[in-house]
């Protein structure tokens, strides 16, 4: 796991709590670190295409007024699709179940009947 970080005094708190725990608990927490960077810009260069199969965005800095909108790492416009798209998923799936249980039913009673 590997957190990424532009402030100084976030990115010393959390390698003190990372050298905490490793102190606590000897051999484990070796696959957590913390870097300095700014993850707008330096994230595509830390990894190759396809290496990741996870990544998670905790606790973005919002960027709360409108003139920094574009330097949001997470914008609205894409969680408006992802919610989008799930919400066709979901209707996929629920549709899907419906007429699944309506076929089986349907089949059930000609078959009995």
């Amino acid at each position: 796991m590997l957190g990424m970080e532009i402030r100084i005094k976030v990115t010393d708190y959390v390698s003190k709590k990372i050298d905490a725990l490793r102190e606590q608990n000897p051999g484990k927490y070796q696959n957590i670190s913390v870097i300095r960077a700014n993850a707008m810009k330096f994230l595509p260069n830390f990894f190759r295409k396809g290496q990741l199969s996870k990544i998670f965005f905790l606790f973005p800095d919002p960027h709360f007024k409108k003139a920094k909108h574009k330097w949001r790492i997470i914008k609205f416009f894409s969680f408006f699709f992802f919610f989008f798209f799930f919400f066709l998923f979901f209707l996929f799936f629920l549709f899907s179940f419906i007429l699944l249980s309506f076929l089986f039913v349907f089949f059930f009673l000609v078959k009995h009947y």
